[in-house]
């Protein structure tokens, strides 16, 4: 889970830097790590629950909101 964790916190800049050498199928395949990831990780919260995982970690939030604009 570490090493998933750690992964998902590096990809949005690793997507940023395929863009710009346009490496774009690079980029592609990282953000659909990125969603494999928040899959994974159950990071989804329903409105009754939180996800344990970003009780832990509330730095994901924002690294996966910010994959999330390469949409």
């Amino acid at each position: 889970m570490a090493a998933q964790i750690k992964l998902l916190l590096e990809i949005p800049e690793k997507i940023w830097s395929s863009m710009e050498a346009s490496r774009y199928l690079h980029a592609t395949q990282l953000y659909l790590l990125c969603c494999y990831l928040h899959k994974l990780l159950q990071l989804e919260s329903s409105s009754s629950r939180h996800s344990p995982v970003l009780s832990r970690f509330p730095i994901l939030i924002r690294q996966v909101a910010a994959a999330s604009h390469f949409r």
